[in-house]
């Protein structure tokens, strides 16, 4: 477990990110490229148990990768206020009201569409939910989904983890996530291009 996010599957996974320029990347998206690393190394494998492990690494690395981006997007002395489940108003010393954030929980996954929404952030929330249903089955039913229809979500997700990084974060996912992991996702893309075209 990394920070308080869980792992799943991976064994002796290598951190792939680069350290971009300050301390503050060293959580939040650490923990994201790790998650989706060891998540594509699970899907690799193409067995079913990893691919259920797979699902659930990605799904939690792009839900850190958006709150990276709430967390660029807050202002400076705020507590990170946008990532954050509690905000409160506090007045300052000079009489100004500004919104902070409280407490260690961070922001639920209505409360990042809500918030991407408003700050005009894009995102394929489709995909992602898609990955989210997965998840939910796979938690109370195991699963009832086909392998096929998993494997199929996850590329879609892949698409939406590297437009997301080159669109929102600013950055190279092949630098951020490293040579190995970056060539799977152009390969996983590609299939999935040329099966959709079939």
């Amino acid at each position: 477990m990394l920070a308080g996010i869980a792992i799943y599957g991976g064994v002796g996974i290598r951190p792939r990110y680069t350290v971009l320029s300050e301390p503050l990347f060293m959580h939040l998206l650490e923990n994201a490229i790790q998650s989706i690393c060891v998540g594509v190394e699970d899907f690799n494998t193409l067995k079913p148990e990893r691919m259920l492990s797979s699902v659930r690494n990605i799904h939690a690395g792009i839900l850190l990768l958006y709150k990276e981006k709430l967390r660029m997007l807050s202002p400076t002395d705020s507590n990170e206020v946008l990532v954050k489940e509690k905000i409160s108003p506090v007045r300052s010393s000079d009489g100004i009201i500004k919104l902070i954030g409280e407490g260690k929980n961070t922001a639920s996954i209505f409360q990042i569409k809500e918030r991407f929404k408003n700050l005009d952030v894009q995102v394929d929330w489709k995909s992602f939910d898609d990955l989210s249903h997965i998840i939910n089955n796979i938690e109370h039913y195991y699963s009832d989904i086909e392998s096929n229809r998993i494997r199929e979500d996850l590329a879609k997700s892949f698409v939406l983890i590297r437009d997301f990084i080159q669109l929102n974060l600013t950055e190279e996912p092949l630098k951020m996530l490293g040579q190995e992991c970056w060539n799977t996702l152009i390969e996983i893309e590609t299939i999935f291009i040329r099966e959709q075209g079939e």
